[in-house]
């Protein structure tokens, strides 16, 4: 318990930081602080779901001004600690993301996944599944989400960073470079040679984007071969993703959700499988079976700017702290 109030403690400490540096910022040759940022017309959307998160946290992918964050945090403060939403993690991760969307223009979509819980039991599908769901959902709702150009996922224990909120995802993709497992590694990293820069992310082809877990042993082949059920590598994490709002995007989350339809037997057999006790989660019908299929749209990449930040926060605002790792 004492480690969960120290953490909790440490990131709301991070959060007011963020919202303090914010004000600084816009504050600067401008009359009104807490601008509403001008509206694009293709964006990012951020998809986060979990069945934790209650009616009043909902109420925070409406704030459209850093000032309702602050609000929120001081009424959360007034109240006695073991009712303090804040304590918990998912709506910790809620309020950091959409400082960030706010900072840049970026829309958050967010959902409990109960809508889609008689889905996921017909299908025999663990509460991890709701997520592609979600995904599937919302990218085929042209009326609610046309102006994603791509979403975001982010599992509820990561949080962006990004040197404290000051650099879009734009920025950040189109200058990151990518693991050698990617597509189209060489050419990218031949083009920077070059020209000493990347394409603009706008401009770069791929369709989806994903991080890999941390730092295992590639495997001989690549992308992995299917070979048996018993070859359990669990070489991309999928915690954290970018998927391209167009049809290959829409097709790949399908393809994760409800299996690809020349699967072979083995790959069958693992995707009814994921989500089971001795299956983890989903991640592992997307390390054996989908990825193979969406080889050539897809870039991989460390991402660790996302998960490890907090340790960067609480050091540049002087807080003593030791370093906080996904979990």
């Amino acid at each position: 318990m004492t480690k969960l109030i120290s953490f909790t403690a440490l990131v709301v400490l991070t959060l007011l930081a963020l919202l303090g540096l914010t004000l600084i910022w816009e504050s600067k040759g401008s009359a009104s602080v807490n601008r509403i940022p001008v509206k694009i017309k293709r964006t990012t959307c951020f998809a986060l779901i979990d069945s934790r998160i209650k009616e009043p946290q909902l109420e925070i992918v409406n704030f459209n001004a850093t000032h309702q964050i602050t609000n929120f945090i001081a009424q959360e403060l007034d109240k006695p600690s073991s009712e303090q939403s804040i304590t918990q993690y998912w709506t910790l991760q809620l309020l950091l993301v959409k400082h960030y969307a706010i900072k840049h223009g970026y829309k958050v979509f967010v959902s409990t996944g109960k809508a889609y819980d008689a889905k996921r039991k017909e299908l025999g599908q663990n509460d991890n599944w709701g997520r592609l769901h979600f995904l599937d959902d919302i990218m085929n709702n042209r009326n609610a989400t046309s102006e994603c150009e791509w979403f975001a996922y982010f599992d509820s224990d990561a949080y962006p960073w990004l040197k404290a909120h000051t650099t879009s995802l734009e920025d950040y993709f189109s200058t990151q470079r990518l693991a050698v497992e990617s597509y189209n590694y060489k050419e990218r990293e031949l083009q920077f040679n070059r020209t000493g820069k990347y394409d603009p992310w706008h401009r770069q082809n791929e369709s989806f984007i994903i991080g890999l877990n941390w730092e295992p042993k590639r495997p001989a082949t690549w992308p992995v071969k299917v070979v048996s059920i018993k070859d359990k590598l669990d070489y991309i994490c999928s915690g954290i993703f970018f998927v391209r709002n167009n049809s290959i995007g829409k097709q790949l989350i399908r393809d994760w959700l409800y299996g690809a339809e020349d699967y072979s037997s083995v790959e069958r057999e693992i995707h009814s499988l994921a989500g089971h006790k001795e299956f983890a989660w989903d991640q592992w019908a997307f390390n054996y079976g989908v990825y193979q299929r969406y080889f050539n749209v897809t870039n991989c990449t460390r991402l660790k700017t996302f998960i490890s930040g907090l340790k960067e926060a609480f050091d540049m605002f002087g807080a003593n702290t030791t370093r906080i790792v996904h979990q």
